[in-house]
Order: C-alpha cells, then structure tokens, then sequence
C-alpha cells in the first residue's frame, strides 16, 4: 500500500505527456495481482493520491494469497518451504478484505524500519514475528498491515519453523478480523443501491432498481388470477412423457392418462397454493444427476447437473412458467434470445457477424468482449433476483409462490444406485425446473439495463453508422459485448462488469472469456487487457456452436459438419440394418445435422456433396474392392418428397434457401427484430420507410447471399397493400409480377428505392419508351389501383394463413414442375416401413430382377424360378404373369390381379389398378400389399437359399402376417 504515482489510463491526465512503459508496467502489476478499484465517491478513478481515500483492493483474493500462489509455484527453494507456504495460503483463504484510507508516503516510517527487518534474508524467524508484533501495535489500518506484511513476506526467502509459521499467520488473521471504521467489501454492493463509476464523470451516479426499470407499462396483475382446470390440464399435457421421474416414483405420462382421476387432487392443491396455506416441504425435493458433457468424463466440470424434480413442485412451475411465458418478450430485451417464443437463436449469431463485419471496416477502435459466466444458473442471487421481480411489478403473491418452491426446496446427488443426504438450497436455480429459464433471464436482464444506463454518459459511438457505444448480444447466459475502445469507455464497461457481477453474484469466467480487437494499436491494446483481465484472441472464434468470421468460413469450419457425420455413423452398424431403417435414420438423424449451419450460411457446393455423398452411401453402402454397391433410385428422386414418390429426405442445397429466405420474411414482417434494426442501420441509405428488398445489395457476404436468393422471397410473396408507403415500386410483388422481372433495368438509379404510394402518380414518367406486353399489363394494373390509409403488409403465398414457414418455402422449391406420385397412399397403409420400402421400389421398377441386374452388367442365370417357364425374369412377370403368383392372387380371393395378366400396361399403372380396386381402408389392401412382399420373399429364399415353400403355407402366412400388421402397426 502507499502513494501510487502512477497514471493508469490517458484520460487521467489532460496532457499528451504521458510515461506509457510506466503505465503499462503498473497495469501488469495490478492485473498480475489480481487488483481492483475500489468505487471512489467524487473521484473519477482508482489511483491513490495523497488527498484519495480509496485504496486498490483484491477481487476475491488478497494479495497476501497470490503472492503465496508464486511462492509455491516458483521461488519455493525446497520442498519443506512450499509446503509452508501452501499451509499459509489455505490460512490466508480466511481473511476479509476491508477497505480503508491510503497510507501517505514516509507517513509511518516505523512501518519501513519494520519491513527492513521483515524482508531481510539473515533474520530469524523470531525476529521476523517480533517486528509483526510490533506493527500491531501502530495505530494503522488493517488493510495496510496485511500490505504490509504481505509485501515484506514477498521480499523473502529461506525456510522458517513451525512456530514462526503460526505466529505470523496468527498475527494477520486477528488484524483481519478486528472491528475497524471501514468498509467490507462485500457490503459495497447494496440490494437496493448500486453505485457505478463513470470514469469521465466527477461525480458518481447511484443505481438502483427503479432507476433501472422505470417502465410501468406492463401490467402483471393477471400472473396471480386464481388456477382453474383447463389451465392445469394443459400443464399436465405439456409435460414430456420422456422425461425421467423425479423422487416420488410417478412420471408425467400416469397424470396424463388418469387425468379424470388425479384432476380433483390436482385443482385442490393450487387452490391451497392460490390460499397460501400449502406445505411443499415433504415433497419439493429433487435428485441432482450428473449428465456427462464428454465421452470419457476425467473431472466434476466434465459433468453437468440436472435436478429431476419430484411431479407436484414441477407441475406448480410449469404453471407459472405458463403464465410468465406471455409476459416474456415484454419484460426482456430484443438482445436476449434464449427461451422466448418468437425469437431465434441464429439471429443472435446473424446479428453478430454483421457487427464484425462493420466494425473490422470501419476506423473507429472497438473490441468485442465474449463473457463466460460460471455456474450462471447456479448462482443467481436470491435477494438480487426478488429486488428486480419486485421493482418489475410482480405482484407479491407471485412472488411468494416462487419463494415458496425456493425455501422450500431440498436436494439430493444421486450417482448409480446412491443417493446422498438432503441438503437445502441458498442460491442458484435449479435445471430442470421450467420455471428456472425465465427467472434467469430476469436477472440476466439487468446487465443490459445497466449498460444502457451507463452509455448515457459516453459520448462516444461504437462506430459511425451505430451511435450506442455498448451492443450486448445474450442467447441465455453464452454472450457477447461490443464496445468502443475510446474515451473512458473501456473503465465504465470494467465497473458495469463488476456491479453486475457483484449484485446477482453470477461471476465471469476470465479464463474461458476472450476479446477479440478491431483497429486497435499494440499499445491500447496493452491497456485494455489489464483493466478487463481478458486475453485478446484473433478470429474466427466459436460463438452458438458456429464460426464466427470475418470472411466466408474457411474449409476448416465446414468439414467440422463431416466429422460429425462419421462420427454418428461410426455408432451404427449400417450393415446389421435394413434399408428402410437407413433411409429412416439418414432423413431424422444425417440431415438434421446441418440444419443450423444451413440457417445462417449459404453451404458451398462441396460441402452439399460431401454431405450427400456420405448419406447417399450409408443407404445403399459404398463400394469396395469385393462388393459393388447398386443404388436403386437416383439421389434427386430419394429426395423427392413421399407425395412425389421419394422417400423426403432432404435436399440440402433447397433446404438451406428455404432456411435463408426466414431472414427476408423477419426483415419484412419483424421490423423490431435485432437482424431488421441492425441491417436499417446499415443497408438503407433512403427512406427507412422503404422495404428491406429495395435495399443496398452490397455488405457482408452473409447480406450478398441473401439478395442472391431474393428472387425466390418475390415470386414466393404478395404485397397486401395500404397506403404503398412501404412497398417497393420496383421490386415488391404487388401487381401480380415485380416489374425488376420486366426485363426493365434501365431505369434512373435516383428512382431505385421509390414507394409505391410515390411511384403511382408519375409510373408512365418511369417506363420512358415502347413498353413490354407484361410492363404494359402493370402499368394497366397501376393506373386503376387505389391505395388507402392502412398499413402495407406481406402474404406468402404457400400457407393457407399467409404466414412464412421453412417447410412450405421447401416443398414449394423440391416440387415445383414435378407431378403427384400417384400410390402415395403407400405411405399411410398399416404396414412395417421395410415393405413401405419394397413396394416404393416396386413402382418404381427398381426391384433387382433378372432384367435390371443384366442392366447393370451382372450376369446372372435368366429364368423364373417360381414357374421356370420364361427365358428372362421381371417383375412384371414375377407379380402378376407368373401362374404361381397367378394362383396365390387367386387363393387371397384378389381377382384383380389374375386380370391384369399378360398386360401391356406399365408395371405402376397395374399396381395402381390392382390398389383401386378395393377400399384403402380395408382389411384387403393389407392382405394385398402381404401379398407382393411374399412373392418377392419366395423368389428370394429360392434364389438365394434354394429353399421353396408350397403355396398353402405361403397363404398362411401372409393371412398371418397381415393380421399382425394391422394389429400392431
């Protein structure tokens, strides 16, 4: 402790004179230290004057402790030494860091004379504690008294007895806990009173929660109406049925099928939850599970814990969950994506990369800050966390209710087969409950209040085209921070960081935390670093799971969505699986996985056939050096959709414009998204009136890949129109086609983002010259169209509700030209997805018979091994002109199949003859379908294992196996 001349940031000094070796020596001791500034009233910095009454305190640990933690790891000279010195440092762990004036230079001199003694090597270890003792009895604050001891321990070396050991710790540990006129740290941060250093201002403003939340526009009075049963029955069905059972034994699928039962019991414990007089003691306990996060777990953190709650306290959160939800994306910041319904985790990601592109353009110093919270669920104050439901304007008695499920609430860790002691609760909240992920973003809410209340004071923007000098980004508790480098910026967002940190308890992760620089000199970087504690890292960097870059993702990043397709194959035995099990895991499993990649990325065309070709070959198998591998159906028609006679798997290069094109539906019918403000910010340099598709083209390449496919959003969209003020003259569809479809791109750039409410008046004074026949028919539209005071609105034209969906976008892509399957009621029969599979294949004529096999050059022995009549086998012949399958269809009592013999009809329109001829809904299109799958069974067992069954025990066993489907499927 003592004067610190030093400056540690510019704007502490008006002069350009500045010692920057000096400054950036004293951030390295500060942040090696693990130092802090204390909050100064009136004072616009930390750094000790003769006049300052502050002081620099440790975060979370004294000095004294770190400098034992250098001790044990690097000047211990023996090993009798580091282990005093680990013994002093689990001692020192105790000591309450307190707050008290700076010591004046030379203003204690016996202090000095006592160091010397202290830190002299030849002294003995009595001599040592003697001149401890004697600082005690100085008239000193404690604070530099564990200075002072901690710095005179740090200039030694050697040895020291067992007694000496205890002594000194004994004599630090008594000043630590004596009663002195200062403050705790701990009690800096108050429930009801923040205090935030603004760095450029003299004076200090306080916080609190109204200052915060000012807003009384939100009424929640509806959160505590009393319980009826509909409202618990839809929590009962919400449940899932897969989820585990909690300590009592009952799962969620028993309420649900005995709802009639249990509903009476149900409704008359949330009227005594309503009435305040329900005891949740004996039942509100849960077991803790520890669910791996890694394949082969070598420590706790590897872990990641799960409460499964026991049914009645998780029924009662999942009510209140219900009621809150409706309240969510009112009370929390569009920044903030997580659990809301309507806002989506890639637009965090979207918004993201558009920022780092734009700040990485401009010349304007900025940084992003990607924090890592530890343990955030599990830390989260209580008494911060009520504080902000009750300045929100929750009403008390919903208040009540969630103290009532936290107090009373026990746990247990359960591991295998045992179960530990129960213990309560303090803080934290618990996952697994539904309740937990909305009282988090509450408190996680408060960090974006504060930010916004504390750039009210930095007169400086983050660049040129934004003008807030902080952009906050959170998908739950992953998030990241934009700020500007200038100004006093860098020490107010540090002080924001720390209040936070300090009121909800949720603590930041410094080693898992990263900042990432954008036009940032060496030397500011070297000032940043230390004032947040965080290691400066280069791009890409993985935020959401994705590669977060400056340009398109590297080869790199892609191929990180192969490994993940080889890895799920290497757990499947593709070779012990039917076919129709590999289509059924290739379609749910192969082609979710690069869903979320496809929603924020244009995939490059290898990686679509990188993809396709490691599904392609799971279905059919590879080919190999003793096999060949026959694919029966061709990749586009497998992934047709069922309707069309595919088998709906997806087809990625579709599949990801269906994904993209959500972003132009937000931008249009969303305009208070996080993507829509960002991107008017940016991209619209006229009239922000004027809609997204008239916008400027250039910008990131995210921004070029969506204009790239904006001709699938027009042809897909109808302008609904109003007042025309916002729809596009040019390129919004709303006279049946856009006139940008006109062949007409000559007209004058200054008219390009015109309105249609503008454009209607002068459209002849647009289209100069002999006008096309369909330019004719718009301009024959325009001059009777009559605009009105409504607002303009967009309708897709693919849902019956004129709302965008992804799955329509891609149906309407994958179909478009292509014609109805007509037995695609194959789907919906009652029968195992192995005969779906077969008889697919049978329509479409691609069954190995005798004639395909000889199509693809393998030589077979030719002939019907069923009637052994004919010189070449096919399935024409094999179904229906065969007399074996002529008397089984017989036998059945099928007498459209006898009648198809010897036809000259395709093979499909038979088998759609032979399908109409009965009721689909019948037991006879079972038998019927049985049927095909036997014939081609019998073939099968007599080509391959030369084994032939009579035709009663084949009708036997289809009439058997028909039954079974039927029944069971």
């Amino acid at each position: 402790m003592g004067d610190f001349n030093v400056l540690r940031w510019t704007n502490e000094r008006s002069t350009t004179c500045l010692d920057f070796t000096a400054m950036e020596m004293f951030n390295n001791f500060i942040d090696e230290a693990a130092l802090l500034d204390a909050p100064i009233v009136n004072k616009p910095w930390g750094v000790a004057r003769r006049d300052s009454n502050s002081i620099l305190l440790p975060s979370r640990q004294n000095r004294l402790r770190t400098w034992l933690e250098a001790r044990v790891t690097k000047d211990a000279a023996s090993v009798e030494e580091a282990a005093f010195y680990i013994h002093l440092r689990h001692l020192g762990s105790k000591l309450r860091h307190q707050v008290g004036q700076i010591l004046p230079k030379d203003h204690f001199p016996s202090l000095k004379s006592c160091q010397n003694i202290i830190s002299r090597r030849t002294a003995r270890p009595e001599q040592r504690v003697h001149s401890v003792r004697a600082l005690t009895r100085r008239e000193m604050p404690t604070s530099a008294l564990l200075g002072s001891i901690g710095g005179a321990l740090g200039s030694s070396k050697g040895p020291f007895g067992p007694s000496a050991q205890r002594k000194v710790v004994a004599v630090a540990l008594y000043h630590a806990k004596s009663k002195q006129r200062s403050t705790r740290v701990e009690q800096q941060v108050d429930q009801s009173e923040w205090r935030l250093d603004r760095g450029s201002d003299v004076a200090t403003e306080s916080f609190n929660p109204a200052a915060l939340y000012n807003d009384t526009t939100i009424h929640l009075s509806s959160l505590c109406h009393p319980f009826i049963e509909p409202e618990i029955k839809h929590a009962v069905m919400s449940l899932s049925n897969d989820k585990s059972s909690g300590p009592d034994g009952v799962p969620n699928e028993f309420y649900k099928l005995n709802w009639e039962l249990v509903k009476g019991d149900l409704l008359a414990v949330f009227n005594s939850l309503f009435e305040g007089t329900l005891n949740l003691d004996s039942s509100n306990h849960a077991r803790i599970v520890l669910i791996a996060k890694e394949d082969h777990p070598t420590s706790l953190a590897a872990f990641r814990p799960i409460s499964i709650i026991s049914y009645i306290p998780k029924l009662i959160s999942k009510v209140l969950a219900n009621r809150l939800a409706a309240f969510m994306p009112m009370l929390i910041a569009n920044s903030q994506t997580g659990f809301i319904k309507g806002r989506l985790i890639a637009e965090n990601f979207t918004v993201a990369r558009e920022l780092v592109t734009t700040l990485n353009n401009q010349l304007e110093p900025a940084f992003l800050l990607k924090l890592d919270f530890r343990k955030a669920f599990d830390s989260v104050s209580w008494p911060f966390l009520f504080a902000i439901l009750t300045q929100r304007g929750f009403p008390q008695l919903f208040i009540s209710w969630i103290k009532l499920l936290f107090y009373t609430a026990t746990s247990s860790i359960a591991i295998n087969d045992l179960i530990g002691p129960s213990f309560s609760h303090k803080r934290g909240l618990r996952q697994g409950d539904p309740l937990s992920p909305f009282l988090y973003l509450l408190a996680a809410d408060v960090l974006t209040r504060m930010l916004h209340a504390a750039s009210l004071s930095v007169p400086h923007s983050i660049c040129q085209k934004l003008t807030e000098p902080f952009i906050l980004l959170q998908y739950a508790d992953d998030t990241l921070l934009f700020s500007t480098a200038k100004g006093t910026s860098v020490h107010v967002l540090r002080q924001v960081l720390n209040t936070f940190s300090g009121a909800s308890e949720i603590q930041i992760n410094l080693s898992k935390s990263s900042l990432v620089p954008f036009n940032l000199s060496e030397q500011m970087l070297h000032a940043i670093n230390p004032a947040l504690q965080v290691q400066s890292h280069k791009l890409p960097l993985t935020y959401l799971g994705l590669p977060l870059t400056l340009n398109r993702p590297d080869k790199v990043a892609y191929q990180g969505i192969l490994d993940k397709l080889q890895c799920r194959l290497a757990g499947w035995k593709s070779s012990l699986l039917s076919r129709a099990v590999r289509v059924t895991l290739a379609s749910s499993v192969l082609s979710s996985i690069p869903i979320f990649f496809m929603s924020v990325f244009k995939l490059p065309a290898w990686v679509v056939k990188a993809t396709d070709r490691i599904r392609r070959n799971f279905i059919w198998g590879s080919a190999t050096a003793n096999h060949r591998a026959i694919h029966l159906l061709s990749w586009d028609r497998i992934c047709l959709p069922k309707s069309h006679g595919g088998f709906g798997l997806i087809n990625l290069k579709l599949q990801n414009i269906a994904l993209l094109l959500k972003w132009w539906w937000r931008l249009h019918n969303n305009p208070q998204s996080l993507l829509s403000d960002l991107a008017r910010r940016l991209y619209s340099k006229r009239d922000p009136a004027v809609p997204p598709i008239a916008w400027n083209s250039t910008g990131s390449f995210f921004w070029r890949d969506l204009f790239s496919i904006r001709i699938y959003f027009q042809l897909s969209s109808t302008s609904i129109v109003g007042s025309g003020a916002n729809t596009s003259f040019w390129y919004s569809n709303w006279g049946g086609s856009c006139l940008s479809f006109c062949g007409h791109s000559e007209f004058p750039l200054t008219r390009r983002f015109i309105s249609l409410k503008q454009a209607l008046p002068i459209c002849h004074q647009l289209l100069p010259g002999p006008l096309t026949f369909q330019q004719q028919s718009l301009m024959e539209v325009a001059a009777n169209f009559f605009l009105n005071e409504q607002p303009d609105s967009l309708s897709w034209k693919w849902t019956p509700h004129g709302q965008f969906t992804a799955s329509s976008a891609y149906f309407w892509l994958i179909s478009a030209g292509k014609t109805r399957f007509p037995l695609k009621f194959l789907w919906k029969l009652k029968l195992p997805p192995s005969i779906k599979f077969f008889l697919l294949l049978l329509a479409h004529g691609r069954i190995l018979t005798q004639d395909q096999l000889l199509k693809r050059n393998i030589q077979v022995t030719q002939g019907c091994l069923l009637c052994h009549q004919i010189t070449c086998e096919t399935a024409a012949h094999l179904f229906f002109d065969c007399p074996f399958s002529t008397q089984l269809w017989l036998s059945l009592g099928v007498t459209a199949a006898p009648a198809l013999q010897f036809s000259d009809l395709p093979l499909i329109e038979r088998l759609l003859i032979l399908f109409n001829s009965v009721d689909k809904q019948s037991r006879t299109i079972t038998i019927i379908a049985t049927t095909l799958w036997a014939i081609w069974l019998e073939r099968n067992n007599r080509t391959f294992r030369h084994k032939s069954r009579p035709l009663d025990a084949i009708h036997q066993w289809i009439i058997c196996e028909a039954t079974l489907f039927i029944k069971h499927c």
